[in-house]
Protein backbone atom coordinates (compact mmCIF):
# COMPACT_ATOMS: atom_id res chain seq x y z
CA UNK A 1 0.00 0.00 0.00
CA UNK A 2 1.60 3.50 -1.08
CA UNK A 3 1.69 6.28 1.69
CA UNK A 4 -1.34 8.81 1.31
CA UNK A 5 1.04 11.67 1.40
CA UNK A 6 3.79 10.39 -0.95
CA UNK A 7 5.49 13.63 -3.01
CA UNK A 8 8.00 12.79 -5.85
CA UNK A 9 11.51 14.42 -5.89
CA UNK A 10 13.21 13.24 -8.16
CA UNK A 11 14.66 10.66 -10.53
CA UNK A 12 17.60 8.89 -9.56
CA UNK A 13 20.44 7.04 -11.97
CA UNK A 14 20.88 3.48 -12.62
CA UNK A 15 22.26 0.88 -14.36
CA UNK A 16 19.76 -1.93 -13.99
CA UNK A 17 16.80 -1.12 -16.85
CA UNK A 18 14.53 -0.48 -13.87
CA UNK A 19 13.34 3.08 -12.97
CA UNK A 20 14.60 4.67 -9.72
CA UNK A 21 12.76 7.60 -8.03
CA UNK A 22 13.15 9.46 -4.91
CA UNK A 23 9.76 9.64 -2.84
CA UNK A 24 9.01 11.62 0.48
CA UNK A 25 6.65 10.88 2.59
CA UNK A 26 5.41 11.85 6.33
CA UNK A 27 8.56 9.67 7.43
CA UNK A 28 10.92 11.28 5.49
CA UNK A 29 12.87 9.84 2.42
CA UNK A 30 12.46 7.12 0.15
CA UNK A 31 13.22 5.28 -3.23
CA UNK A 32 10.97 3.49 -5.16
CA UNK A 33 12.28 1.29 -7.91
CA UNK A 34 9.85 -0.21 -10.51
CA UNK A 35 10.37 -2.59 -13.06
CA UNK A 36 11.67 -1.13 -16.53
CA UNK A 37 8.84 -3.75 -18.42
CA UNK A 38 6.53 -6.23 -17.63
CA UNK A 39 8.53 -8.98 -18.46
CA UNK A 40 11.22 -7.96 -15.81
CA UNK A 41 8.53 -7.78 -12.97
CA UNK A 42 9.30 -11.37 -12.02
CA UNK A 43 12.69 -10.20 -11.80
CA UNK A 44 12.13 -7.67 -10.25
CA UNK A 45 10.17 -9.58 -7.70
CA UNK A 46 12.89 -11.94 -6.95
CA UNK A 47 15.34 -9.03 -6.25
CA UNK A 48 12.71 -7.63 -3.99
CA UNK A 49 12.71 -10.81 -1.58
CA UNK A 50 16.45 -11.59 -2.45
CA UNK A 51 16.76 -7.54 -0.73
CA UNK A 52 14.36 -8.49 2.07
CA UNK A 53 16.41 -11.93 3.30
CA UNK A 54 19.90 -10.53 3.01
CA UNK A 55 22.22 -9.00 5.75
CA UNK A 56 23.61 -9.64 8.78
CA UNK A 57 26.38 -8.99 11.31
CA UNK A 58 28.52 -7.40 8.84
CA UNK A 59 26.86 -5.37 6.19
CA UNK A 60 23.23 -4.46 5.87
CA UNK A 61 20.73 -4.09 2.71
CA UNK A 62 18.22 -0.90 2.52
CA UNK A 63 14.73 -1.81 4.34
CA UNK A 64 12.00 -3.03 2.13
CA UNK A 65 9.11 -0.76 3.17
CA UNK A 66 6.52 -2.21 0.73
CA UNK A 67 5.62 -3.81 -2.37
CA UNK A 68 3.50 -3.95 -5.57
CA UNK A 69 2.23 -3.00 -9.04
CA UNK A 70 1.31 0.23 -9.97
CA UNK A 71 -1.42 1.29 -12.29
CA UNK A 72 0.78 0.45 -15.62
CA UNK A 73 1.11 -3.07 -14.09
CA UNK A 74 4.25 -2.47 -13.49
CA UNK A 75 5.94 -4.22 -10.47
CA UNK A 76 7.74 -1.85 -8.03
CA UNK A 77 8.90 -1.66 -4.01
CA UNK A 78 9.78 1.22 -1.92
CA UNK A 79 12.84 1.26 0.41
CA UNK A 80 14.82 2.84 2.87
CA UNK A 81 17.23 5.82 1.69
CA UNK A 82 20.66 5.73 2.82
CA UNK A 83 22.55 8.92 3.31
CA UNK A 84 25.88 7.14 2.09
CA UNK A 85 28.76 7.57 -0.08
CA UNK A 86 29.02 4.57 -2.57
CA UNK A 87 32.62 3.19 -2.47
CA UNK A 88 33.86 3.52 -5.91
CA UNK A 89 33.62 7.49 -4.88
CA UNK A 90 34.78 6.97 -1.39
CA UNK A 91 38.05 5.08 -3.38
CA UNK A 92 39.09 8.59 -4.17
CA UNK A 93 39.70 10.36 -0.75
CA UNK A 94 39.96 6.93 1.98
CA UNK A 95 43.05 7.32 3.91
CA UNK A 96 45.50 4.48 2.71
CA UNK A 97 45.45 2.66 6.17
CA UNK A 98 42.17 2.26 6.35
CA UNK A 99 41.98 -0.04 3.16
CA UNK A 100 42.71 -3.32 4.74
CA UNK A 101 39.91 -3.04 7.58
CA UNK A 102 37.38 -2.22 4.39
CA UNK A 103 38.69 -5.41 2.53
CA UNK A 104 38.40 -7.33 5.89
CA UNK A 105 35.24 -6.27 6.74
CA UNK A 106 34.11 -7.46 3.12
CA UNK A 107 34.97 -10.93 3.17
CA UNK A 108 33.24 -11.30 6.40
CA UNK A 109 29.90 -10.04 4.91
CA UNK A 110 31.05 -12.95 1.95
CA UNK A 111 28.83 -16.44 3.03
CA UNK A 112 32.42 -18.24 1.84
CA UNK A 113 31.87 -21.79 1.94
CA UNK A 114 33.81 -25.12 0.40
CA UNK A 115 31.32 -27.43 0.06
CA UNK A 116 30.26 -28.15 -3.37
CA UNK A 117 26.62 -28.98 -3.59
CA UNK A 118 25.99 -28.23 -7.43
CA UNK A 119 28.52 -29.05 -10.44
CA UNK A 120 29.08 -25.06 -11.94
CA UNK A 121 29.89 -26.62 -15.41
CA UNK A 122 26.68 -27.36 -17.49
CA UNK A 123 25.06 -23.99 -16.27
CA UNK A 124 28.77 -21.92 -17.26
CA UNK A 125 28.84 -23.99 -20.48
CA UNK A 126 25.67 -23.17 -21.43
CA UNK A 127 26.59 -19.18 -20.65
CA UNK A 128 29.70 -19.48 -23.16
CA UNK A 129 27.72 -20.56 -25.53
CA UNK A 130 24.76 -18.39 -25.27
CA UNK A 131 27.71 -15.54 -25.52
CA UNK A 132 29.10 -17.10 -28.49
CA UNK A 133 25.98 -17.05 -30.48
CA UNK A 134 25.63 -13.42 -29.37
CA UNK A 135 28.69 -11.90 -30.68
CA UNK A 136 28.62 -12.08 -34.41
CA UNK A 137 32.31 -10.80 -35.19
CA UNK A 138 34.15 -11.47 -32.12
CA UNK A 139 38.00 -10.33 -32.07
CA UNK A 140 41.10 -12.78 -31.75
CA UNK A 141 41.12 -11.65 -27.96
CA UNK A 142 37.50 -13.16 -27.39
CA UNK A 143 37.84 -15.99 -29.72
CA UNK A 144 40.79 -16.35 -27.25
CA UNK A 145 38.98 -15.90 -24.10
CA UNK A 146 35.93 -18.07 -24.93
CA UNK A 147 38.30 -20.73 -25.85
CA UNK A 148 39.71 -20.70 -22.33
CA UNK A 149 36.57 -20.60 -20.60
CA UNK A 150 35.06 -24.04 -22.24
CA UNK A 151 38.48 -25.72 -21.40
CA UNK A 152 38.59 -24.16 -17.53
CA UNK A 153 37.06 -26.62 -15.36
CA UNK A 154 34.55 -24.72 -12.97
CA UNK A 155 33.21 -28.47 -11.57
CA UNK A 156 34.64 -27.24 -7.95
CA UNK A 157 33.14 -23.69 -8.18
CA UNK A 158 31.50 -23.64 -4.44
CA UNK A 159 27.53 -22.22 -3.94
CA UNK A 160 26.72 -19.83 -1.89
CA UNK A 161 24.56 -17.05 -1.52
CA UNK A 162 25.69 -14.03 -3.60
CA UNK A 163 24.93 -10.49 -4.27
CA UNK A 164 24.75 -10.72 -8.08
CA UNK A 165 26.46 -7.51 -9.14
CA UNK A 166 28.77 -6.35 -6.19
CA UNK A 167 30.60 -3.50 -8.40
CA UNK A 168 31.87 -0.62 -6.35
CA UNK A 169 28.76 1.40 -7.25
CA UNK A 170 26.60 -0.72 -5.26
CA UNK A 171 28.50 -1.04 -2.10
CA UNK A 172 27.91 1.63 0.32
CA UNK A 173 29.29 3.24 3.61
CA UNK A 174 27.70 5.54 6.05
CA UNK A 175 29.96 8.10 8.05
CA UNK A 176 30.60 5.68 10.85
CA UNK A 177 32.14 3.16 8.35
CA UNK A 178 28.85 0.65 8.05
CA UNK A 179 28.50 -1.07 4.91
CA UNK A 180 25.36 -1.53 2.80
CA UNK A 181 24.76 -3.36 -0.21
CA UNK A 182 22.29 -2.44 -2.71
CA UNK A 183 20.93 -3.30 -6.24
CA UNK A 184 20.97 -7.39 -5.26
CA UNK A 185 20.42 -9.22 -8.70
CA UNK A 186 19.91 -13.12 -9.24
CA UNK A 187 22.85 -14.69 -10.73
CA UNK A 188 23.35 -17.61 -13.61
CA UNK A 189 24.98 -19.28 -10.34
CA UNK A 190 24.88 -18.73 -7.05
CA UNK A 191 28.76 -17.92 -5.81
CA UNK A 192 30.81 -15.52 -3.52
CA UNK A 193 33.28 -16.41 -6.12
CA UNK A 194 30.94 -14.47 -8.32
CA UNK A 195 30.61 -11.68 -6.08
CA UNK A 196 34.79 -11.12 -5.44
CA UNK A 197 35.21 -11.48 -9.12
CA UNK A 198 32.71 -8.48 -9.61
CA UNK A 199 34.50 -6.66 -7.25
CA UNK A 200 37.63 -7.11 -8.84
CA UNK A 201 36.12 -6.37 -12.25
CA UNK A 202 36.41 -2.24 -10.54
CA UNK A 203 39.52 -2.75 -8.95
CA UNK A 204 41.72 -4.69 -10.50
CA UNK A 205 39.91 -3.49 -14.39
CA UNK A 206 38.77 -0.02 -13.45
CA UNK A 207 35.12 -0.80 -14.80
CA UNK A 208 33.40 1.69 -12.53
CA UNK A 209 36.11 4.43 -13.63
CA UNK A 210 36.14 4.35 -17.47
CA UNK A 211 34.56 7.11 -18.18
CA UNK A 212 36.71 9.55 -15.88
CA UNK A 213 40.65 10.03 -15.83
CA UNK A 214 42.05 7.71 -13.72
CA UNK A 215 44.66 9.53 -11.25
CA UNK A 216 47.65 8.28 -9.99
CA UNK A 217 45.79 8.33 -5.94
CA UNK A 218 43.71 6.24 -7.13
CA UNK A 219 45.36 4.03 -9.27
CA UNK A 220 47.25 3.19 -5.83
CA UNK A 221 44.43 2.89 -3.78
CA UNK A 222 43.10 0.12 -5.79
CA UNK A 223 46.14 -1.59 -6.62
CA UNK A 224 46.27 -1.58 -2.46
CA UNK A 225 42.43 -2.92 -2.45
CA UNK A 226 43.67 -5.76 -4.86
CA UNK A 227 46.92 -6.62 -2.78
CA UNK A 228 44.58 -7.45 0.19
CA UNK A 229 42.07 -9.35 -1.72
CA UNK A 230 44.50 -11.17 -2.86
CA UNK A 231 45.78 -11.77 0.57
CA UNK A 232 42.73 -12.51 2.13
CA UNK A 233 42.15 -15.53 -0.75
CA UNK A 234 45.66 -16.72 -0.80
CA UNK A 235 45.60 -17.27 2.96
CA UNK A 236 42.44 -19.88 2.57
CA UNK A 237 42.98 -23.42 1.51
CA UNK A 238 43.54 -23.97 -2.18
CA UNK A 239 44.32 -19.85 -2.38
CA UNK A 240 45.89 -20.08 -6.05
CA UNK A 241 43.08 -22.21 -7.59
CA UNK A 242 40.28 -20.22 -5.98
CA UNK A 243 42.26 -16.91 -7.65
CA UNK A 244 42.36 -18.94 -11.07
CA UNK A 245 38.60 -19.35 -10.48
CA UNK A 246 37.80 -15.85 -10.07
CA UNK A 247 39.99 -14.60 -12.75
CA UNK A 248 38.30 -16.87 -14.97
CA UNK A 249 34.87 -15.63 -13.85
CA UNK A 250 36.23 -12.02 -14.13
CA UNK A 251 37.13 -13.23 -17.55
CA UNK A 252 33.42 -14.62 -17.98
CA UNK A 253 32.15 -10.85 -17.07
CA UNK A 254 34.24 -8.57 -19.39
CA UNK A 255 33.06 -10.86 -22.00
CA UNK A 256 29.63 -10.63 -21.06
CA UNK A 257 29.71 -6.88 -21.50
CA UNK A 258 30.90 -7.29 -25.28
CA UNK A 259 26.89 -7.64 -26.63
CA UNK A 260 25.57 -4.31 -25.20
CA UNK A 261 28.65 -2.33 -25.71
CA UNK A 262 28.18 0.71 -28.91
CA UNK A 263 30.78 3.21 -28.14
CA UNK A 264 34.58 3.39 -28.72
CA UNK A 265 35.16 4.25 -24.89
CA UNK A 266 33.67 0.99 -24.30
CA UNK A 267 35.57 -1.83 -26.83
CA UNK A 268 38.68 0.12 -25.80
CA UNK A 269 38.49 -0.53 -22.25
CA UNK A 270 36.85 -4.66 -22.93
CA UNK A 271 40.04 -5.29 -25.02
CA UNK A 272 42.72 -3.63 -22.78
CA UNK A 273 40.79 -5.77 -20.06
CA UNK A 274 40.93 -9.02 -21.46
CA UNK A 275 44.06 -8.69 -21.59
CA UNK A 276 45.06 -8.03 -17.77
CA UNK A 277 43.16 -11.13 -17.30
CA UNK A 278 44.76 -13.05 -19.64
CA UNK A 279 48.36 -12.17 -18.13
CA UNK A 280 47.18 -12.73 -14.76
CA UNK A 281 45.72 -15.94 -15.03
CA UNK A 282 49.28 -16.75 -16.79
CA UNK A 283 50.94 -15.85 -13.43
CA UNK A 284 48.52 -17.81 -11.39
CA UNK A 285 49.35 -20.73 -13.77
Amino acid sequence: MTPATETFVRFLTGHSGCILSLYRDENGLFVRKTSGSHEYNKRLEKQCIKQRLAGGDNFSTPAVLRAGYDKNGLFYFDMQFLNCQSMDKYFKTIKMGTIPAIVANLFRAFPIETAIDTDASDQIGAKISELRSKIKEPSPNVCTALDMLMRYDFSDLPQSACHGDLTLENIMISDDGKIYLIDLLDSFFNSWIIDIAKILQDIDLHWSYRHGKMDANLALRLMVAKEEIFKNILSMNNGTKILADIYHILLLNVIRIYPYAKDDVTFAFLDKALEKVFKQIKDLQ
